[in-house]
């Protein structure tokens, strides 16, 4: 067994390369991965081996060896990483097992240190780490997939509250140019909602690494922000302060999700923010991008909650002036949906200046037509 554990060792990099070339050929899907994210935690894997088979003369029962636990927890990160890599599968982590397995006995078979016992060592220890990383792997895919369910049955809330809005406002004898812009209004979130019923029902098909699909078209971003403004301004008591360099800016933009990027993060401004206080959105042009700024005043967000509050698989718990005990889901989304834009999410969170949420879209990332997103599980 020791015999087999030194020539692993002493063969680690060539195994882990012929490992590596042999998978890029038998799973498409990974010829264009970078080498780090293809690995992951396989080093680790193979180091928890190494170990079982150093001291497997001395374990009477290997499951209960402090070994065992350490390939099981390397395993379900490496499922769970998986999960985050697009189109891969259960049978594509099974596949990538079973290659590893092949490759351990040509090193060891060439080194003259295989036999039946470490060939049963071998069996246990990468069956067990396959099991576990499927199951991970199914366990992450299940939860992205129910998180994406429940950030978009989130959302649909904000239109369908904006339209509720509009129709209980009618009074007649507020004139006809009133009841005009309230029925515009109504009609618009609808629309909108209309639009993430359908998101809802492409996310129930989402495979790993994705997210949902946005429709991208030429068109002037900035009057998807002043409609949406106009509409926060009418549905939350805090002023709401637009500040609007040019009248014009054109891009190729996905409207739908520009306008959620907006009023989710108009509606953390509110939940979360100081109650008396505006809340101020911002567009500007930076050369080939646009930065869309929205800032509340309140308690800052510290470093920790920061790096959190975006990752899909995390909800943070978090007091706040109005009792409110969670970040709104929609955040992964507005991470989701810039980076689909190439671009990314900034915050500048200070006591006593407030929070600041900077959205950066490129301009041309995409052409006009529907593309499906990818979606970040681990942050």
């Amino acid at each position: 067994m020791k015999e087999a554990a030194e020539a692993i060792r002493s063969k680690k990099e060539d195994i882990l390369k012929l490992w590596e070339e042999t998978i890029r050929k038998e799973i498409p899907v990974t010829k264009e991965t970078e080498p780090l994210i293809l690995l992951n935690n396989l080093p680790n894997i193979l180091d928890d081996l190494l170990v079982m088979l150093e001291r497997a003369q001395d374990e009477i029962d290997l499951q209960k060896s402090p070994n065992f636990k350490e390939i099981v927890e390397d395993s379900m990160d490496h499922g769970r990483h998986r999960a985050g890599i697009s189109h891969f599968s259960s049978h594509k982590i099974i596949n990538e097992h079973m290659v590893l397995h092949r490759v351990l006995i040509i090193i060891l078979k060439n080194k003259n240190a295989y036999n039946q016992e470490v060939g049963i060592l071998l069996s246990f220890a990468l069956e067990t780490s396959m099991a576990h990383s499927v199951k991970s792997f199914s366990i992450s895919l299940q939860e992205m997939r129910e998180k994406l369910i429940a950030t978009l049955a989130h959302d649909i809330r904000n239109p369908l509250s904006t339209a509720l809005l509009g129709l209980s406002s009618f009074r007649y004898e507020d004139g006809e140019g009133h009841l005009l812009k309230l029925n515009q209004m109504a009609t618009n979130s609808v629309r909108r909602a209309i639009d993430l019923v359908e998101d809802l029902l492409d996310a129930i098909t989402v495979r790993s690494g994705e997210g949902i699909s946005l429709l991208f078209s030429e068109y002037n971003v900035v009057e998807d922000v002043k409609l949406i403004a106009s509409e926060a301004a009418e549905a939350y008591s805090n002023k709401i302060v637009l500040n609007l360099t040019k009248k014009e800016i054109h891009g190729v933009f996905a409207s739908t999700a520009v306008r959620r990027i907006l009023e989710n993060l108009i509606t953390n401004a509110v939940k979360y923010g100081a109650i008396d206080e505006p809340i101020t959105i911002s567009l500007q042009e930076e050369g080939k991008k646009v930065r869309l700024k929205v800032h509340n005043h309140g308690n800052s967000i510290s470093p920790q909650d920061q790096k959190d509050i975006f990752n899909f698989l995390i909800q943070k718990e978090k007091n706040s002036p109005k009792n409110l005990k969670s970040w709104g889901i929609g955040l992964a989304f507005v991470k989701m949906a810039a980076e689909a834009h190439g671009g990314h999410v900034e915050i500048e969170s200070e006591e006593g200046k407030g929070t600041t949420f900077s959205v950066i879209l490129h301009k041309h990332f995409n052409t006009p037509g529907k593309k499906r997103t990818l979606l970040n599980t681990i942050g």
